[in-house]
């Protein structure tokens, strides 16, 4: 599954049901492996922006904007996940995930900011491995559960332009604040 480039805003039930984008790899009729990508994407105003539900293969969430979700920004279950390069911010918890053990979490280049509970909550037995993140101002904490690494991690003020404009002031402490060479050009 490939899903890129959509603006997705207000979906759901109205009854704080529903996420922008929603994949469950345990249907009857899906029992099986699912390898998802999903990038430059920016989901708001939904109850939860990115939801993968019992989804045990590989997936790569990549320069995407969650924002101002109900519940969360992004919520996992089973299976490994490439978090990479996305602003997560002003969601009840940025980041959610429940596999108890099952896969593994690899969170890099993220902003996950000024969410109203904690910036990341995943399952106390579940490892996350997190590079160079900024996770700041996240209401209850930035981690309900610490990751088993953390290399270049900040906690600081991303200098937004404005609640609205995710992109950074000049003045920003998260520029060249990330992974030195994401892909190989030898520029950050």
């Amino acid at each position: 599954i490939h899903i890129e480039g959509f603006t997705i805003i207000n979906a759901g039930n109205g009854q704080g049901q529903g996420a922008g984008i929603f994949l469950n790899g345990n249907s009857p009729s899906t029992n099986t492996f699912i390898y998802s990508t999903i990038l430059s994407c920016e989901i708001a105003y939904c109850n939860q922006g990115i939801d993968f539900w019992n989804e045990r293969g590989t997936s790569t969430i990549k320069n995407n904007i969650l924002r101002n979700n109900f519940s969360r920004g992004l919520s996992t279950s089973s299976g490994f996940y490439y978090i990479e390069n996305n602003t997560i911010v002003e969601n009840r918890n940025g980041f959610r995930g429940s596999s108890g053990n099952v896969g593994g979490r690899y969170l890099k280049n993220n902003i996950i900011a000024n969410n109203t509970e904690y910036g990341i909550n995943e399952h106390p037995t579940t490892p996350i491995n997190s590079s160079f993140n900024n996770i700041w101002g996240n209401g209850s904490g930035s981690w309900l559960n610490p990751p088993i690494s953390s290399v270049g991690d900040i906690s600081v003020d991303p200098e937004f332009i404005s609640s609205t404009d995710f992109n950074l002031l000049n003045t920003s402490p998260c520029i060249d604040a990330g992974d030195p060479d994401t892909d190989g050009d030898k520029i950050n």
